[in-house]
């Protein structure tokens, strides 16, 4: 998976694509040969869905328990705002909650 997006903001926009891969075992051990391992995340996703948002509930080894949601832009980004901000108030988010690194970043600094 690859994203692209801007990291101003505790809310960003994401582009992203997915490749499905047919033997992740084998891909696995050509791009640590290749490339070498930087860090490996191990954590545990529980998914719910809030209509097409997914409410993403991880367990990260080293790191603990985080909450992530993934709100699509199907008609329009005020519309996806409207559902961003609804879970956020639901879930009693404020701005000091919001992590900007992603989980790889944040073990490579412990």
């Amino acid at each position: 998976m690859y994203y692209s997006r801007n990291e101003a903001g505790n809310q960003r926009l994401s582009d992203f694509i997915i490749y499905p891969v047919q033997n992740p075992v084998e891909l696995k051990n050509v791009l640590t040969l290749s490339l070498g391992l930087k860090i490996q995340v191990v954590k545990r996703r529980i998914l719910y869905m809030y209509k097409t948002t997914r409410i993403h509930i991880d367990d990260v080894k080293e790191l603990g328990a985080f909450l992530e949601f993934e709100v699509p832009v199907e008609n329009s980004e005020q519309e996806a705002q409207g559902i961003m901000d609804l879970l956020i108030s639901e879930f009693a988010i404020t701005g000091e909650d919001f992590i900007k690194e992603s989980y790889s970043d944040m073990l490579l600094k412990r």
